[in-house]
């Protein structure tokens, strides 16, 4: 076989591959996308297990498909399982079927009292439906004395694929008491230029660096970096996926101040939650 035929061979099998990887992304993107949706119309609920305040270790127990307990002070809700988390950009809007689940989730978070409400990020935008339906939660939410607000939990790639609009939406959203918290801080496109721009209120770092900290005197002081970083600008830092004592200690020393993962509970039931905290169905 001569030279040309070889880099004909080649730039073939590159071809190849860029092609399979293409249709592997749209079938996989379609997936993702039906696996979201599924989601949204599921009846029964998966619970997980997370924990808050790293200085006194209150334990978090909640639903990772829509609502999370925090303890006796939050409660969260989210769109989706975080395993289906990637989803979230093939979807354009908050599906009416999750808006009727938010609602549902608001009337059982009662009986576990909690002081502010997390939404997963859907690339709201000023005027849209979206963004009209999170001012009228914002209101609803007001009204009740056990919820302090609403958290936007946003994800970087939401916020810089419409910088300018993300921007305005969240100052707007701002103004109705809602709070913003920067998801998976450290990676992709996370940058200081948030810090200065956005209403952050709360940066979660990422599971990566936590991973590796442990191991790695470069990872243990950008997780430093960033808990003192966020301290000095007036905002809370959360620590995901926590699955070593090792690791609990280490945060607890950079006063972390809110912390989740499997090495502090397992999934489990909401009469299993009210129980461990204590409460009694109302």
């Amino acid at each position: 076989m001569g030279f040309d035929s070889v880099r004909e061979h080649r730039t073939w099998s590159e071809q190849a591959i860029l092609l399979l990887r293409a249709i592997a992304d749209v079938i996989i993107g379609s997936l993702l996308r039906r696996d979201a949706l599924k989601a949204l119309h599921q009846s029964e609920q998966r619970f997980s297990a997370l924990v808050r305040r790293a200085s006194d270790v209150v334990m978090i127990l909640g639903d990772d498909s829509c609502l999370r307990y925090l303890g006796p002070s939050a409660c969260q809700i989210l769109g989706w399982d975080e395993q289906l988390a990637p989803a979230t950009r093939y979807l354009d809007a908050v599906h009416p079927d999750e808006r009727e689940r938010v609602h549902d989730a608001l009337k059982r978070a009662v009986v576990l009292p909690g002081e502010h409400v997390d939404i997963a990020d859907h690339r709201l935008r000023c005027g849209d439906e979206n963004y009209i339906w999170c001012q009228a939660t914002a209101t609803d939410l007001s009204a009740d004395p056990n919820i302090r607000g609403i958290v936007i939990n946003a994800h970087d790639i939401s916020i810089m694929n419409d910088a300018e609009s993300s921007n305005g939406t969240l100052h707007q959203l701002r103004e109705l008491g809602v709070a913003l918290a920067i998801d998976d801080f450290g990676t992709g496109y996370s940058s200081l230029a948030y810090l200065r721009q956005l209403p952050i209120n709360l940066l979660k770092i990422d599971r990566s660096f936590i991973e590796a900290m442990t191991d790695s005197e470069r990872d243990r002081r950008v997780v430093a970096v960033i808990c003192s970083l966020g301290h000095e600008l007036g905002m809370e830092t959360i620590a995901e996926g926590i699955e070593t004592e090792r690791q609990l200690e280490m945060l607890r020393g950079m006063r972390c101040d809110l912390v989740q993962g499997f090495h502090l509970g397992r999934p489990t039931t909401p009469e299993a939650i009210a129980k461990l905290l204590g409460l009694r169905q109302r």
